[in-house]
């Protein structure tokens, strides 16, 4: 776990292994550019995907509590974003200790005393052993992907500059194969047009000082997907979030992702790159970055469950729990509605639209909701109350 969370050990390696081999000057600038940032960011590898109206502040903070170390923000609709102020004061929610976490340690003596203050401040509320806030902390960066879906070059380079100073990477959605994409012509269903797509990320790069990433899906065909990942790269792409399965393979419970084709894509370019799909277990991150080589996991659906996922925490089967309801209130409880609790408690201190937070009520303690079938029934009598 300690591996995981502190991914730069073997980021100076990473980054050297991928800047080997012949290359022009300008291209071996951008991707030392590439390198250094993500390294600065501590290669993180424990990464909340993006999954719309999800993945929001309140949901990042509890995942990050629980050991993420990057996190997705929900998709933006790059149009209202740029020309409607209402939208992104309501959709994108941030904070500045959302970036950053600090812990406890033993073995670090750098602090200096006179910001000492100042960071405790800022952090207390973060760091799990704050009842010795005498003590030396760690403050560790915790990346940000502000994610948008587009099909217009310059409203997205508009969007762009609203958040730009808010996030480590700004990303663009080329995986969400949903209908309605399909009908608006964006996000996987711009793999039809990928002229189009390498006009979006150039701009973007031209015009930003933060990094573009993107996150792709599969082709068919192998080499597709190659030649799609060389495109992206060349166009200035400082990393790609790869979905190992294909646009038409929508479900995944039914459809095991392509761990072999993230392993190409990893293998043909040389920047950063993620994988996505078959993560259901903190054993499956080991498993993936053990066979693809890639620099980092994202977690999706999984983390909806058990946003503790992180820790390697796995939680009892509600079978388990012979005391029923009372029992789940004991000090120190770790379980779904427990950690619901804690997401409503984030939620009060950062607020976000109902629709989001009534979601990850539904989804946390579902497995107890099916034991006691009166959580869920309260939970629909209650649809228009507040979080008390």
């Amino acid at each position: 776990m300690l591996e995981l969370m502190n991914g730069s050990v073997n980021a100076d390696a990473n980054s050297a292994k991928n800047l080997n081999g012949e290359s022009g000057g300008a291209a071996l600038s951008s991707l030392e550019k590439a390198w250094d940032h993500w390294n600065k960011l501590g290669a993180p590898k424990l990464i909340v995907a993006p999954m719309m109206d999800q993945s929001e502040l309140p949901f990042r903070m509890l995942c990050r509590k629980y050991g993420a170390t990057a996190a997705y923000t929900p998709m933006f609709h790059s149009r209202p974003f740029a020309l409607q102020p209402g939208y992104r004061r309501v959709e994108f929610t941030t904070c500045p200790v959302s970036r950053f976490i600090c812990f406890y340690t033993r073995w670090l003596y750098t602090l200096l005393e006179r910001k000492a203050s100042l960071t405790l401040q800022i952090f207390a509320n973060f760091n799990p052993y704050s009842a010795h806030l005498h003590t030396k902390l760690h403050i560790r960066r915790i990346a940000l992907f502000v994610q948008f879906g587009a099909n217009d070059p310059k409203l997205l380079v508009k969007a762009a500059m609203f958040v730009q100073e808010d996030c480590d990477y700004f990303d663009i959605n080329l995986g969400c194969p949903q209908r309605v994409a399909k009908r608006g012509f964006n996000r996987a269903f711009l793999m039809d047009d990928l002229p189009l797509i390498q006009s979006m990320v150039t701009q973007l790069v031209s015009s930003l000082t933060t990094p573009v990433s993107c996150k792709i899906r599969t082709f068919p065909d192998l080499e597709d997907t190659l030649a799609y990942a060389h495109m992206l790269e060349n166009a200035g792409c400082s990393l790609l979030g790869v979905h190992g399965r294909t646009r038409d393979q929508k479900d995944g419970r039914t459809t095991r992702a392509d761990w072999e084709a993230i392993k190409a894509v990893k293998e043909a370019v040389r920047i950063p790159v993620l994988a996505n799909g078959n993560i259901r277990w903190l054993e499956d991150v080991h498993e993936c970055i053990r066979m693809t080589g890639v620099d980092g996991v994202l977690y999706a659906e999984s983390l909806l469950e058990n946003p503790a996922l992180f820790s390697g925490h796995r939680m009892r089967p509600v079978d388990a729990v012979t005391g029923g309801l009372v029992e789940l209130s004991r000090e120190g409880a770790l379980n779904e509605p427990s950690l619901v609790l804690e997401y409503l408690e984030l939620s009060e201190k950062y607020p976000i639209p109902q629709r989001m937070m009534r979601s990850h009520v539904y989804k946390m303690p579902c497995a107890w909701s099916k034991r006691y079938p009166e959580l869920r029934d309260e939970l629909n009598f209650e649809q228009g109350a507040s979080i008390d």
